[in-house]
């Protein structure tokens, strides 16, 4: 699953440097986690809105893995005891009807299937496959199957009067809830579970998907009867031939069937009057039909007659919020696939349930300071009945109410006006879609970095806007720093012709892909392990990865990786990869290009990583890990449990002496709000701090002190440097945050001893200041000091034009020996420093040519050849 991308820093530069010069590269563009930035703005925060739309579902799991699946930490297990775990509650209340659940489930997986761009783009891909799988899986889990038919299915658990008697949270309900199953019916609600179900195929491609959505939907079509037990009173449906129409539709998408194209055909309405809702998927069912024959003037026309007017979109009052949104996400879909553009009528529209209508009130519960603040919703409120007005316990974030009661724009935020109030899943639905195609169109927003009373801020970690040449990702919230470059698509080596040429590791684990939480999503082994050591003069050609499950595994798709043993903190990764395998079990392969090979460091804290971002199968085990090598021999070596990440880095003390450090005096000011997204890393040259290659020094602490003419508040960001090996790809220090309570202040990054051995001076490296958010809009950075050990004090002044003055009182002089033949001079200019790493660096991909002296001075160990244990010998040499 995508969730693998989350975080990007780029981290240190070996794997760059060994494969590309410094001036071959392309400053990439910076993005993390804390900041999803294109364009912020009041009313078209299209970003924001989408992450936070769908942490409503967060808030509606249900079952025993909700502790898992759910990123809010006040939702837990609960309804542990009903025969079919999993799916969703209904609304502020627990019941979980199949009508509304399938149409969520399906619209849900149509706007990303519509836009998957914004999803993607905004980070939010793997919170919506989360979210998707579990309302698939249950959907698969209520219907029992023989052979390739439907026998019966759930189509409800629990019974509506009995759940509305009961206010509180729904992990303190208890006892048995009634299941509705049937074996001839609820052909509405079956057809809305095979559309929901085609779209996850067609979205993601699990086959499994695809055999149970035309299961049901052949079951639909058999009965065509509407389920009336249990749905009565709630959700009474009108029909089924809707409903099918919108399953055949996209199974004709997933399959080619004609047969599902002429059942989407002919139960097509001849007219359209309502937007795409829960008891009436007709305009679903026409656009998707639209889809399919190119011809959009159905739906256009219907559409067309709605749109003409900028007043509120008003339909009924049970929840015209939601149906004003639902119209939005079917206009701007007709938007993409048509010449109609309705466009700025979904903005208009939009702008009015953000907060511009007459109760001045924005109807996304926790997304402006003036939103709707008591939806009638049981798990949040932490009240002890509906009529209770009292402030909610938890913020119901991203969640839509039901708006206004009449078209002039009547409301009020009341907990027991549930007219008003009441929230569901099938609210919401239109609500993400709505801010998807927005996003799509317009990109304007920014993700939140924290969301009220979540583990997580929900962003998988796609880039908004990545470069060509560089993409930085890693696996999910770990406490691992990931670099992967995409400059270079590996070449696959031959595979090894003897059976003796590796080392395999014996796992014999099971995991189960649905309860691995972010950080386990890769998997570590150490190299020690493989009974490797760092002084092993073999590269890894191929890695190889058993695995087995107790049914078919199906598409596996991850990445590979490898920490270094100069930080194992930070670490190279694989392009991500796709693999299937079609039986119980089987091996994923990779194939490790040479430059890779050449950077793999064994020993020390160094690891092979396996990732899975998602696997069809949800348990799989992995029964060995084998690296093959070039000279090795075959040895085994058994491990009860895979090694983990190493632990963050510690802080060093801050310096004792006031006159060990450079101060570089900036005074520029800062715009926070009109920092694009390059701008929010903010670099300073060292040579303007007077600090040069050839310093022996390590940086101990940065300082940065900042003003603004207000107060200041909670700055969050991270510190960087770039090398100068690589002055295109850099290291970066974990998310840090601190506080400011006044109007000027010191923002201070302790470096820790790992990191300041890889610090390079000089020759392009920054020292580099990130703001990922800071609650004052306007600062300025007035200077930045970098303490040392051993240096004195120099101040440089900087104006707020480009020029660069580097007046210094210091100057370190190196003495240029009279002879070329010295150890690690590599150009043979006499001098050991940076640009001999370089130098070597490119001599050993084929990009320069040693001479026979400077074949010599690489030649650090003495072995006869050049090596990746001369090159880090080298860099330890400039280190000092």
């Amino acid at each position: 699953m995508n969730s693998k991308k989350s975080l990007s820093k780029k981290a240190f530069a070996a794997v760059a440097a060994l494969t590309l010069s410094a001036t071959s590269l392309v400053q990439p563009g910076l993005f993390s986690s804390k900041e999803n930035t294109v364009k912020a703005a009041t009313h078209d925060n299209y970003a924001k809105l989408l992450q936070q739309s769908l942490f409503l579902y967060d808030a509606n799991m249900c079952g025993k893995k909700v502790d898992d699946a759910s990123l809010l930490t006040w939702r837990g297990n609960c309804h542990t005891s009903d025969e079919v775990d999993g799916g969703f509650h209904d609304a502020g209340d627990h019941v979980m009807f199949g009508l509304p659940q399938g149409f969520t489930a399906s619209t849900l997986g149509w706007s990303y299937y519509e836009f998957k761009d914004a999803y993607d783009a905004t980070g939010n891909t793997a919170h919506f496959k989360t979210i998707s799988d579990y309302f698939n899986s249950f959907f698969k889990a209520s219907t029992q199957l023989s052979g390739d038919t439907v026998s019966k299915f759930l189509y409800q658990k629990g019974d509506g009067d009995a759940d509305h008697a009961y206010w509180g949270p729904p992990e303190n309900q208890s006892g048995s809830r009634k299941m509705y199953w049937t074996s001839s019916g609820a052909s509405d609600i079956a057809a809305e579970y095979a559309a929901s179900l085609a779209l996850s195929y067609l979205n993601f491609g699990n086959a499994e998907d695809l055999k149970y959505a035309e299961a049901l939907y052949n079951f639909s079509t058999q009965h065509n009867q509407v389920a009336t037990d249990g749905p009565n009173g709630f959700y009474k449906s009108s029909g089924c031939r809707d409903e099918q129409a919108w399953a055949a539709g996209w199974l004709y998408l997933a399959t080619k069937n004609e047969k599902y194209k002429n059942d989407c055909a002919s139960k097509q309405t001849q007219y359209l009057g309502w937007v795409h809702g829960w008891d009436n998927v007709d305009l679903g069912a026409a656009s998707v039909y639209a889809h399919i024959t190119g011809d959009w003037s159905k739906v256009n026309g219907w559409i067309g007659s709605k749109t003409g007017s900028n007043d509120y979109f008003f339909l009924d009052k049970w929840g015209s919020a939601r149906l004003n949104a639902s119209m939005q996400f079917t206009a701007l879909v007709a938007t993409k696939n048509s010449n109609a553009d309705y466009g700025a009528w979904c903005q208009n529209q939009m702008d009015y349930l953000l907060g511009k209508n007459p109760a001045n009130t924005c109807f996304v519960v926790g997304y402006a300071s003036n939103s709707a603040s008591k939806p009638h919703h049981r798990a949040c409120s932490g009240t002890s009945n509906a009529e209770d007005n009292s402030p909610s316990k938890y913020v119901l974030v991203g969640a839509l109410v039901g708006g206004p009661s009449d078209a002039g724009g009547t409301y009020q935020d009341s907990r027991a006006d549930y007219i008003c109030n009441e929230v569901a899943v099938d609210y919401n639905a239109g609500l993400v879609g709505a801010a998807a195609g927005l996003y799509s169109i317009y990109k304007t927003g920014t993700v939140e970095s924290t969301i009220a009373g979540a583990k997580s801020n929900g962003i998988g970690g796609a880039v908004v806007n990545p470069p060509a040449t560089t993409v930085t990702t890693a696996p999910p919230q770990g406490n691992t720093t990931t670099s992967k470059t995409t400059t270079k698509a590996p070449s696959n080596t031959s595979a090894p012709s003897q059976s003796g040429d590796g080392y395999t590791l014996k796992v014999n684990k099971t995991y189960t892909y649905s309860d691995m939480g972010e950080n386990d999503r890769m998997i570590g082994f150490a190299y020690e392990d493989f009974g490797l050591s760092a002084s092993s003069k073999e590269k890894i050609s191929k890695v190889e990865v058993k695995i087995s499950a107790n049914k078919n595994i199906g598409k596996w798709q991850g990445a590979f990786g490898t920490s270094t043993t100069v930080s194992p903190d930070y670490w190279t990764m694989s392009d991500e990869m796709s693999q299937t395998i079609s039986g119980n079990s089987g091996t994923i392969t990779w194939n490790v290009d040479a430059d890779t090979a050449d950077i793999i460091q064994y020993g020390y804290g160094g690891e092979i990583k396996f990732g899975v971002w998602w696997i069809d199968c949800d348990q799989f085990t992995i029964e060995s890990v084998t690296l093959h090598t070039s000279g090795g021999s075959s040895s085994v070596v058994t491990t009860a449990k895979p090694v983990t990440t190493t632990k963050a880095p510690q802080t060093t003390n801050p310096p004792s002496s006031s006159s060990d450090g450079y101060t570089l005096k900036v005074n520029k000011s800062y715009t926070y709000s009109d920092l694009g997204e390059d701008e929010r890393m903010i670099g300073f040259a060292y040579e303007d701090f007077g600090l040069k290659a050839s310093s022996k020094e390590k940086i101990s602490k940065v300082e940065v002190k900042i003003s603004a003419s207000g107060k200041i508040g909670k700055w969050e960001g991270a510190f960087g440097t770039s090398t100068t090996v690589s002055p295109d790809y850099w290291t970066m220090s974990k998310d840090m945050s601190q506080t400011i309570s006044g109007n000027s202040g010191t923002i201070t990054w302790n470096v820790d001893a790992d990191t300041a051995d890889i610090i390079q001076y000089g020759y392009g490296g920054e020292i580099k200041f990130g703001v990922w958010w800071i609650d004052c809009d306007q600062f300025t950075i007035d200077s930045v000091t970098l303490y040392t050990t051993g240096g004195t004090a120099v101040t440089t002044t900087k104006t707020t034009t480009t020029t660069k003055v580097t007046t210094t009182s210091k100057v370190t002089t190196t003495q240029k020996p009279s002879t070329s033949a010295v150890a690690g001079d590599i150009n043979e200019d006499g001098v050991v420093s940076a640009t001999d790493l370089a130098s070597m660096m490119q001599s050993m991909v084929g990009k320069k040519n040693f001479t026979t002296q400077s074949k010599k001075n690489a030649d650090l160990n003495n072995d006869g050849k050049v090596s990746i244990v001369d090159l880090i010998k080298l860099k330890n040499l400039i280190l000092g």
